[in-house]
């Protein structure tokens, strides 16, 4: 991956970071007992496949500790933070590659940052993530248009857990812009048909020209009562047909949303 390389992390047995945090992890556990969980920190990821996000975060969060300037400011730990977040960072950069030659040096360098600089609080993995995507932003002096979020396609709790996992929208785009890109990922996991992002796709476009924001909880205006009017009409379907395959739809990337959460590395 392009972004481990760029923090010297894409060879694990090599990297002169996790060498230090492999020889100092027996005294990490022996301090915080919510490292004490194997012998060999570079066995995480995949003993991270069997467990709840809560205890992956316990684990996370004793790193983060370590990691942070206000904690043990120790470099290794902050390193094999980033390793363990890598996944989610590379797709970060994959999905906002098209803002920038430069992607994956600006996406790992603020991935450094938010790993050498953690406040505290559940959920590292994702909130890591998600600062790290703003701090992106910034640096290439871009601003996000707050109306048009991809989490506000589902519900609350899954705007935290599938951070790391759903890829973030384009920035200043319309709203049927921002529904295709998540739709790309769902078509490929075959959550959806063909036929249901169509009628999507159709339902984000005819809410963005009636400039509908929000509609509904969880629903980014798809299912506003004019919207599902105009689609049913130009369809032949009564408006009720139209929101009852849209919100099957959208219940289908909801579930696809929180399983996508659930099974990250980190």
């Amino acid at each position: 991956m392009r972004v481990a390389a760029q923090l010297g992390l894409h060879d694990p047995h090599t990297s002169s970071l996790l060498t230090r945090a492999r020889d100092r992890w027996s005294s990490w556990g022996e301090c915080d007992p919510r490292l004490d969980v194997c012998p060999d920190p570079l066995e995480l990821p995949e003993i991270f496949t069997g467990w709840s996000p809560g205890q992956k975060d316990d684990v996370l969060q004793g790193l983060a500790s370590l990691a942070s300037p206000t904690g043990g400011d120790d470099i290794a730990a902050a390193g094999l933070l980033a390793w363990l977040l890598i996944p989610g960072a590379a797709r970060l950069a994959a999905t906002l590659s098209h803002l920038s030659r430069r992607i994956d040096e600006v996406v790992a360098a603020q991935l450094w940052i938010e790993c050498r600089s953690w406040n505290g609080g559940p959920k590292v993995a994702a909130n890591t993530l998600m600062r790290a995507r703003g701090g992106v932003l910034r640096d290439l002096g871009i601003r996000e248009d707050p109306a048009w979020s991809v989490t506000s396609l589902w519900d609350d709790q899954a705007e935290q857990t599938c951070a790391e996992t759903i890829p973030s929208p384009r920035v200043d785009a319309t709203a049927e812009v921002l529904l295709r890109e998540v739709l790309q990922e769902a078509i490929g996991s075959d959550v959806i048909t063909g036929d249901q992002r169509d009628l999507l796709l159709q339902l984000a476009q005819t809410a963005d020209e009636r400039d509908v924001r929000r509609a509904g909880r969880g629903n980014a205006g798809l299912l506003a009562e004019q919207v599902l009017l105009d689609v049913g009409r130009g369809q032949g379907m009564h408006r009720s047909s139209v929101r009852r395959h849209a919100a099957r739809s959208l219940s289908l990337l909801r579930e696809h949303a929180r399983r996508a959460g659930f099974e990250a590395t980190a």
